[in-house]
Parts: C-alpha cells; structure tokens; sequence
C-alpha cells in the first residue's frame, strides 16, 4: 500500500498539520501585538519620518500574516491583512495620505484583524485536502519487475533488443501484431511495455492501440514509443497518448537499458529531497509536513544566513524559499546560492504572500524557477515541489552520465600515447593531454588557449586563419581527407613529422575539432632508411629474394628477375616458393632439371627448407649461379644468388694453366733430373779418385761444380715436390719412429753444410725415446731445410740450437737460429710459394722460396704442425709438432 494510503500515516500527519495550526493560531495573539505597536508608531503625532519608519514594518508583518493565513486556510484573516498591506504600500506612496482619513482606515483594518482572529479554529481545510493522488514520491507497494513486452513486427529488431536487454537481467516477452498486446496484459502486467508506431497498413497503429487500452483501463504501466520516424509529428502523438519515452531506430542500448532501469522501478531509491528557507516557522514547518506526508525528505532553515551548511549537508533536490526574510531577502539569497557552481542546477521556488507581478520577474532574474503564493493549497504545492524534484532528480542523473562520460574520456586520453587536443570554433586549445605534453613539450598552463597553429612550422601556416581546419587543407587540397601528414613544432623549436586523425563536431551551432596525433619521425625515418635499403638492394649486383616463415614470397629484386627470367611471371608477393622453382623447372631454367624436372625440384625444395650451405647450378642461359640461403628470425629464408660465371671461367682458366705449368714442371723436372744425377756422380768419383793429382785451383773448381749441381738437383726435387702437393698425388705413408735417432742423423749430415758457413750446431739429446708417426725421407727433408735457413740467415761464428721435447703428448722439435728475425710485413705471406723477405735481384740469401711452403705441407701431411717465433735483432724459431705416438712405451 502505497504511504500516503496507509491509515496511520495519514492520521499521523493530518494530527501534525492541526498542530501546527494549533500553534499558528495561539501565536497568532503576538503577531497582533506587534502589529499593534507598529501601529502606534504610525497614529502618533510627531516625527514623519519615524512614522514612515514604522509604517514600514507594519507593511512587513501585514504581508507575512498574510501568507501565514492562506497557508493555514484562513481567508477572512488573509483578505483584511492582505487589504492592510495595500493600505500600508499606498501610504507609503503618498507620504503626504497619512492623514486622519489615513490613519483611521489603518485602525480600522487592524480591528478587523483582531475580530476575525477570535473566530478562526475551523479544521475544516485539513479534512478536504485529498492526499490519495498525491502519495506518488515514494511508492513502495511492490517489488521492482524485470519483465517487459516488445510490440515490434520487425523480427531483426526484436532479437537484437532481446538478446541486449537480457544480458542486463530483464525478461523480454515479444510480440508481432499489436492485436495480441490486449490478451497479453490480461495475462499479466510487464513493468514496461516498448512499443513501435508504425504497422503493415497504419503507420500510427501503436500510438492508437496504446490509446484505446489506456481508455479502457487496461494499461497502467510505462510506454516507451519506437520508431524509425523522429519527427515532431509523430513524438507530438506519442506525448499526447502518454508515452513515458520515445525512442529512434537504431536503438542506442545504454540510453534504452538506462530508460528501462528507471521507469521499471516501483521504488523510488532515495527519497526527494527538500530544504525549506522561511523565517515564519509555523509556516515553513506546516509545508514540510505537508511534503513529508507523500515521503519526501524535509529541513527547515529559519536563518537565511544560515543555509549554505543545510545544502551542502542534505544536497536538496529541491529549495522551496519565502522571499520577505529580515536581513537577506529570498532573491539575494537564491544570487549567493547559484554563485556556487555546485549548487547552479538546484531548482529554486520562491513563496511570497504578495501578488505574482514583478515579484515573478524579480525571482527568475536571481535565478529562481517558479513562484507560488504562500496561500497555494497543499495539493499544488506538493505537485509542484514533486514535478520539480523529479525534473531535478533526473537532471542530475543526466548530468552525472555526463561527468562519468567526461572521467572516461579523461581516464582514456590521459593513458593515450598519442596527442589528443581540441580546439574551438576559433581554433583555440581548449584540451590537451598527457600524451600532448609528452609530444610537444608543453604543459596545459602554457598551452591552453592558445592557437592550434603554435603547433605547426610556421612556413606552414595561413595568414589571418587557425586551427585544425586551416592546417588540413594545408596539408590536404580535400579537407574530407580526415587523416593526413604534416610537419609538427615542438616547444623547443624542433620539427617532427607528425599524423593527424580529426574528428569534427558541434554545439550551439559552434564547430569543435578533436585531433589525434601521432609523433611517426620514427616511422618516417624508418620509411627512409627502408627506401635506401629497397634502393640499395636493387642496384646491387647479387640476386635477393626473401620468403615469409610459410615460405611466400615477399621480395625479389631486379637482378634476380634477370637470372631467372622464366620465373617473372610467378613472382608475385605471397606466391609460395615450390610454385616459384616450379617454373624453373617445367620451362627450362636451369640446365640440371633437364629431363628430371620432378626429382630436382623436390631436390630443391629440400635443400631450400634446410637454409646454411652455398650451392650452384647452371641455367640454360649458360650462367652460372652461386646461391647461399640463410633463414631470417622469423623464421623465413633470406637468398643471395649471384652471378659467377666470370669467376667460373677465370677459374677454369686458371685451372687450365696451373694444369700446363704443373705438366711443363713435371717434365722438365725429369728432364733435368736425369742429366745432374749423372753429372753429380762423375763429378764425384772424379773429385774421389783424381782429386789428389789435380792442383788447388781445379780441386776448387770442382768442388764448386759439385755443389753447384747438387743445389740444382735439390731445386728440382722441390719443384717436383711442389708439383705433387698442387696436384694432390703427394703420398706420405708414415709408422712410428725415435725422433731423438732421426734428428741425430739428419744433423750428422748437415755437420758438413754448417762447417762451410762457420756455423756450431748445438743438440740437447733428451733422455728417453720420442716417438711419434712420421714418414723418415719427408720428417729429414723438413729438418733440412729448417736447418739450411737457420745456417743461410744465421751470421759466421753463431750457433743454431736443435731442442726436443714432450708436453702433455705433445712432441715438440725446435730449430733456433741467431739470424736478424723475420720483418713484419713478411709474417702473414711466409709459408707462400716463390716467397723471400728479400725478392730483389741484389738479394743476400739464395733460394726458391718453396721450402717452407713444402715444409708445413710436408708436416701437415704426416699430421704435424708448423709454426714459428721471430724477434727482430734476435733471431727464429721454428717448430715443428706432432702427437706422441702411443706404442712409444713399448718401442722401449
């Protein structure tokens, strides 16, 4: 039952209402009393201007005495104190009225009021006030109901609706033919009832049904009227057959979920909220009650000094205020209460005893809302107070919708990293956010206000224009063009290249502008440096070609499309490379695939998903192709294809002569091989067995053309030499040997070679037997010759030392000479072949430069290692290693 129904409720508010008339009326004596004191100061003689003074205040308490009465229904009361009033302003206008006749008039009236006040304990008022149609502020008679009938023949709609309103927790029931809404309310009432205007045949066929069942008093629940139609015609339809909501298609489901929330309510969350402002209390607490009867929420202030604290406190819905207040009238305070924007949208209605002419004027230019007089009977003013609580109460949910709109906004531009900023109809800045700041450099303080043009070069800019607009079509020849690219200016004067995404929009007729910028330098740079690398990439003399991870093309470039121009056709981005190497195949490409097309291009394929090895083929065009593959990070394949047929040739070429050079070394070597070991043989049975009956000078001549052939013969076996490690026959077949035993025979027979070039060879025997695998002729001929260097380069008089020795299985032979060291430059080309420090025609040292390059491939050859130290001034080392051979234990 709703409260204003309930018997108790009614009883007890109807016994506070005769209260406080009660009191009103015995009070009522007091204000007679000091009426009758003013008086007296207006009939006696004396100071006029004190009898203005006091007519004054006569006025006053005539005219509150006035509302006083019409709020407790005491007419006769309210007509003399209202004719005193006039009397009183009348006097006042005419100062020079206030005569006998005048005052007598005012004598009179004030009897009257005296003789009227005795009669006037009538409770009659109160029992004709009907409060059942007022009790409307909080009806809580019933549960809130989630149920709501759709009447929509539009089945698209209808599912939507159905499927949106769900997910917020109501029960849709839908209908396709307005003729069966009748037996669906008789079913039972939906909290809300959404109905289209227009049907099949009549396009007003909702409005009319929705009449007729409200005639028939089949309808009590709320209508919200839906409609492809938003003209002023069809809404005007809607309010006149009671809709409690329109809506246009297509339906913004926030604003519907939030009508259908409010209007299916039966409860009124909060109650209205009101404060009272009247310094007559009986008054003011007469229409409190009367508020609080239909469950509205009350506070009366008495001081109008005092009320800042009670609206801040209470947050009023509603401020119901008498204007004739001592010492701040109701219009000052309403002009004091709205310079407080928070209390601007509080509605205000002024009460006053006087008559509704300029006092109407005066109350809405401070900024009131509407004016009653003070005698309005209950259920006006309790209309009144609960369409302006209820306009209030709504006003503020839209306003709340706003400012959380607003923080959402904020809250997601202020996360941006882009610039957002907004200017106004002149292009000023208006808005500015974090992401503004962080991009340009600029705080709010030093930015708002400012034009947006500050922000743009100034090259950029247009003479007597700003804003958004003006660096579009700077920007852009067609400002429909929402997005585009410019240049930016920053705070510090740097330019950056900038991208701007607009979007326009309006109120009261102004045009707003919201940009989005982003700061792309990088992206532009990046453009760039792409640019390059594309151009790069295409003047280069390789073929490039790179495939995504599911091996699709994404780019080949020119020089590819040369060597393979049967594939051109196929070269698409996002063809897959078997397509691609299909046609290389099928139309001739590359001379291998000829005749087994299938079975090299599943070769192919293989060997490109396994990218890392370098590869060739030759095409049909006769070049040859090198191509190294590599895969990428993400996981796609990375080609290099260059053209070698140059390198080809020259190779083989090169091939060709090294093969004639190897063939003319060969047989010359023979050839003269055969001639010094027969001359080397006479020379030497000559110089063996004659050497003794020849004289000094010939035994010397002989003796040279003896060293003389056998030098020869060592360069010829050294150019055979050479010629087998270049052709790859060299054979070196090696078994375990004492190398302590083959370097005291090598130097047994060097002994006489060092003696020519006054040279002492110095070996420390070690102890036990080294062995390792080593093939005898060859671990000699490398001995040899690192001894015959260490003798040429060695200086008459010096000593070379001969070391070997064992480190962790590691056999080490060592030759030391005290020669001038290698030079610097000569280091890195020392084992070449045909190589000398010194290569002059006027050099000191004789020789081939073959020995250290047959040395290390002799070493090499028996699984050893060659290496050196040199110092300048000081002399070389060379070394010669190889692995313990493991039997040596048992060789002993």
């Amino acid at each position: 039952m709703a409260e204003g129904n309930n018997p108790e409720t009614h009883n007890l508010a109807l016994k506070k209402i005769a209260a406080l008339r009660d009191q009103f009326l015995a009070n009522l004596d007091d204000r007679l009393i000091h009426m009758g004191q003013s008086l007296d100061g207006v009939l006696l003689d004396g100071d006029a201007t004190k009898n203005l003074r006091a007519l004054e205040v006569l006025l006053g308490l005539a005219h509150k005495l006035r509302g006083a009465a019409g709020v407790f229904d005491l007419p006769e009361i309210t007509s003399i104190a209202s004719q005193l009033e006039q009397k009183c302003k009348d006097l006042l206008a005419d100062p020079g009225a206030l005569d006998k006749t005048g005052r007598k008039a005012l004598l009179e009236l004030f009897v009257g009021l005296r003789s009227a006040s005795i009669d006037s304990s009538s409770n009659a008022f109160i029992d004709a006030v009907s409060w059942e149609t007022l009790a409307t502020a909080s009806d809580k008679s019933g549960a809130d109901t989630k149920k709501i009938i759709i009447v929509d023949d539009d089945i698209g709609v209808i599912k939507i609706l159905r499927s949106q309103l769900s997910h917020f927790g109501f029960a849709v029931e839908h209908l396709i033919d307005y003729r069966d809404l009748k037996p669906a309310l008789a079913a039972g009432p939906p909290a809300v009832l959404i109905m289209d205007v227009a049907f099949p045949g009549d396009i007003d066929a909702g409005v009319k049904t929705i009449e007729q069942l409200k005639d028939d008093g089949l309808l009590a629940c709320p209508v919200v009227f839906l409609s492809v139609r938003g003209d002023f015609q069809a809404r005007l339809s809607s309010v006149r057959a009671g809709c409690d909501g329109y809506l246009t298609k297509p339906v913004d489901i926030i604003e519907l979920v939030d009508l259908m929330e409010r209007l299916s309510k039966k409860t009124v969350e909060d109650a209205y909220r009101v404060i009272l402002v009247d310094d007559d209390p009986e008054v003011a607490g007469l229409h409190a009650a009367m508020l609080e009867k239909v469950g509205m929420e009350t506070a009366v202030v008495c001081d109008p000094m005092e009320v800042m604290g009670p609206i801040r406190e209470l947050q009023p819905d509603v401020i119901l205020m008498d204007i004739s207040m001592p010492d701040c009238n109701g219009f000052e305070l309403a002009k004091v209460i709205r310079q407080n924007q928070a209390f601007v949208k509080i509605p205000i209605i002024f009460l006053s005893g006087a008559e509704i002419d300029e006092a109407w004027i005066q109350s809405m230019q401070s900024g009131g809302d509407e004016f009653l007089r003070k005698d309005i009977s209950p259920r006006e003013l309790v209309a009144s107070v609960l369409a302006r609580a209820r306009r209030s109460r709504n006003l503020n949910v839209l306003i709340n919708r706003l400012g959380e709109s607003e923080l959402r906004f904020r809250a997601v531009t202020e996360t941006a990293r882009e610039a957002i900023i907004t200017t106004d109809h002149r292009g000023r800045i208006i808005y500015w956010n974090r992401g503004a700041r962080d991009t340009f450099g600029y705080d709010n303080a030093e930015i708002l206000g400012h034009p947006v043009t500050d922000l743009i070069p100034e090259r950029l800019r247009v003479n007597q224009q700003t804003g958004f607009e003006t660096v579009a079509r700077q920007a852009k020849d067609v400002f429909a063009e929402r997005t585009f690219e410019t240049s930016g200016l920053t705070k510090s004067g740097a330019e950056i290249a900038i991208e701007i995404s607009l979007a326009e929009w309006q109120i009261t007729g102004k045009t707003y502008m919201t940009g989005i910028i982003r700061d792309v330098s990088q992206r532009k740079s990046a453009e760039e440096d792409r640019a390059r690398l594309l151009s790069a990439v295409e003047s280069s003399g390789e073929g490039i070609i790179l495939y995504d991870g599911d091996d699709r093309l994404i780019y080949a470039n020119q020089k590819y499309r040369d060597l393979y121009p049967v594939e051109i056709p196929a070269l698409s981005p996002g063809t897959s490379f078997r397509d691609i190497v299909k046609r290389t195949a099928y139309e001739g490409g590359v001379v291998d695939a000829q005749g087994r097309q299938l079975d090299w291009l599943e070769e192919r394929v293989i060997t490109h998903q396994s990218p890392g090895h370098i590869s060739e083929q030759k095409t049909t065009r006769g070049r040859w192709v090198r191509i190294h593959e590599l895969r990428t990070d993400e996981g796609g394949v990375f080609g290099v294809h260059t053209d070698i047929t140059d390198l080809k040739q020259a190779r083989e070429e090169a091939e060709k002569a090294n093969r004639t050079k190897s063939e003319f070394l060969s047989s010359m070597s023979h050839e003269l091989r055969t001639p010094l070991t027969s001359s080397i043989g006479s020379l030497g049975l000559l110089n063996a067995s004659m050497a003794s009956g020849l004289s000094t000078e010939a035994r010397e001549l002989l003796e040279i053309a003896l060293r003389n052939n056998q030098s020869l013969l060592r360069l010829v076996n050294e150019l055979l030499d050479y010629e087998k490690i270049l052709s790859g026959t060299l054979a070196i077949e090696t078994r375990p040997h004492d190398l302590c035993e083959l370097l005291e025979n090598t130097l047994d027979n060097f002994r006489g070679f060092a003696q020519t070039q006054s040279i002492e060879l110095v070996f420390d025997r070690p102890a036990q037997s080294l062995v390792a695998r080593v093939q005898e002729h060859r671990f000699e001929q490398v001995l040899n010759n690192l001894l015959s260097n260490a003798a040429k380069f060695s200086t008459a008089g010096s000593t070379v030392e001969i070391f070997l020795g064992n480190t962790s299985g590691t056999l080490r032979v060592g030759v030391k000479d005290q020669g001038p060291g290698i030079p610097t430059e000569f280091r890195d080309r020392i084992y070449d072949q045909f190589t000398q420090a010194d290569s002059s025609s006027t050099r000191t040292y004789s020789g081939t430069g073959l020995g250290l390059a047959i040395s290390k491939a002799l070493t090499e050859g028996m699984g050893g290692t060659l290496s050196f130290e040199t110092e300048i001034g000081v002399g070389s080392t060379f070394f010669v290693t190889f692995p313990e051979h493991p039997e040596a234990a048992a060789m002993e």
